[in-house]
């Protein structure tokens, strides 16, 4: 939900991920964001995990998995949490 008293959508946190992400020119993975943060600021892996797990929630991101023949054709909602091979990429937006 929004933030009652700034009416702000997303937090600092999760604002900064979502930089990172569409700066990316290519899906990218938790790994990849951690590293990038801890460049900034100490954080975990398993913090940005969550961050970007609540994103997925949200639906401002998206797990890109590579085709696999036992993937099955399942929604990719739970994927970022069951697959490591999982990569996140913002979801299309109608302009």
């Amino acid at each position: 939900g929004t933030d009652q008293k700034t009416g702000k959508i997303l937090g600092e946190l999760e604002s900064e991920v979502m930089e990172i992400v569409w700066q990316s020119q290519h899906p990218i993975s938790v790994r990849d964001v951690t590293e990038i943060l801890q460049k900034k600021r100490k954080i975990a892996y398993t913090t940005v995990m969550t961050i970007m797990g609540r994103l997925t929630e949200k639906g401002l991101l998206r797990c890109k998995t590579a085709e696999r023949a036992d993937a099955g054709a399942g929604s990719h909602s739970g994927a970022w949490k069951r697959k490591r091979a999982c990569k996140m990429e913002p979801m299309p937006f109608m302009v």
